[in-house]
């Protein structure tokens, strides 16, 4: 495996390190809702557990919709997360 794809989450290399490297985990309680910041704009994800990768870098263990009905647990870039606003826009 080539450790040079890239996605919008961080190389693969990245994300296996944080993967791998699963020393320090945090669990978010409560899980806190977010927004993942993408190449087509941003998805809302619920950020479930902080993990610190390799060389100290922080990810977010945030659960994301892949197709309707259907959801997975993502290793995120703590750089594109945002926490999700607690009122509507229009309040």
């Amino acid at each position: 495996m080539s450790s040079r794809i890239r996605s919008e989450f961080g190389t693969l290399g990245e994300r296996v390190a944080a993967m791998n490297a699963t020393l320090d985990e945090r669990p978010v309680d409560p899980a806190r809702h977010v927004w993942v910041k993408t190449t087509a704009g941003r998805q809302a994800g619920l950020l479930v557990a902080w993990v610190r990768g390799a060389e100290g870098k922080w990810w977010g263990k945030v659960a994301l919709s892949d197709a309707p009905g259907e959801a997975s647990l993502q290793l995120i870039d703590s750089r594109l997360l945002t926490p999700a606003s607690t009122q509507s826009e229009g309040d």
